[in-house]
């Protein structure tokens, strides 16, 4: 939409799933083995970094990082509401039959409409704000809008 190359400003790609074992030698056996797949396939690893995390670890580590409490999840799609902005909380699954799904909580006309609005849900209002100023500047054209000011 923007005219610049697909993998222009991204960072990394958040690769989700959800086990029980919230491990760190579980969760590292998936990444490795998800590289490896990836490898085999001729995929271009060194292109985007996969972030692989699994949601149901998430928990134990996210308040020592971020200040607040995360409640478990019971399958990784709602994780997605967790994103700082409305905007970026979409995920592609894979389907029981093999073909791709879009899970849009928030909808996709924000995304398509190049505007960006924060997701209070996540009260992290510097990691929005930290999101939005280097995506301005890679994409200019954004329309976004300021964290609310209630409760902030």
């Amino acid at each position: 939409m923007s005219g610049r190359p697909l993998t222009h400003g991204i960072d990394d790609i958040d690769l989700i799933y959800l086990d029980p074992d919230t491990s760190w030698s579980a969760e590292d056996q998936v990444i490795k083995s998800v590289e490896a797949s990836l490898r085999c396939a001729g995929a271009p690893l060194n292109q985007i970094p996969l972030q692989i995390r699994n949601q149901a670890r998430v928990p134990r580590w996210y308040e020592q990082k971020f200040g607040f409490r995360l409640p478990p999840v019971r399958e990784a799609q709602p994780s997605v509401v967790r994103c700082p902005s409305r905007s970026t909380a979409l995920a592609v699954t894979l389907t029981q039959t093999g073909s791709l799904a879009l899970y849009a909580p928030f909808g996709v006309r924000d995304a398509l409409t190049l505007r960006v609005r924060p997701n209070p849900r996540l009260p992290l209002r510097h990691v929005y704000e930290q999101k939005v100023a280097r995506w301005q500047l890679l994409w200019p054209e954004l329309r976004v809008e300021p964290w609310p000011n209630q409760g902030s």
